[in-house]
C-alpha cells in the first residue's frame, strides 16, 4: 500500500458482504476454496491517488485484493 499518514487515508467502502466461497470474490489461481456462502467484510480504502480493495476474512485477517476483472464483487447485505 501506498506511504501515506493515516490522516490521508479515506475510507471509501466498508460493509459486511455474502460471498459465494471461501475466496471472498477475490480467488488466488491454483488455490482451493470452501464452496459454501460466506459471511465477511469488505473494505476499500484510497490512499494516494489510488484504491486498495481489502477482504476480511472471518478471523479478522485483511488481503489485497488484486484489481482486474478475475475478481467479482462480492453481494451486498450480509447479516
Amino acid at each position: 500500500m501506498a506511504k501515506v499518514d493515516r490522516e490521508q487515508l479515506v475510507i471509501v467502502r466498508a460493509e459486511s458482504v455474502v460471498c459465494n466461497d471461501g475466496s471472498l470474490g477475490c480467488p488466488e489461481p491454483g488455490t482451493m476454496y470452501t464452496q459454501a456462502l460466506a459471511n465477511e467484510y469488505w473494505t476499500v480504502i484510497a490512499a494516494a491517488g489510488k484504491q486498495y480493495d481489502f477482504r476480511v476474512g472471518r478471523g479478522g485477517s485483511f488481503w489485497l485484493c488484486p484489481a482486474g476483472p478475475s475478481h467479482p464483487l462480492p453481494q451486498p447485505g450480509a447479516n
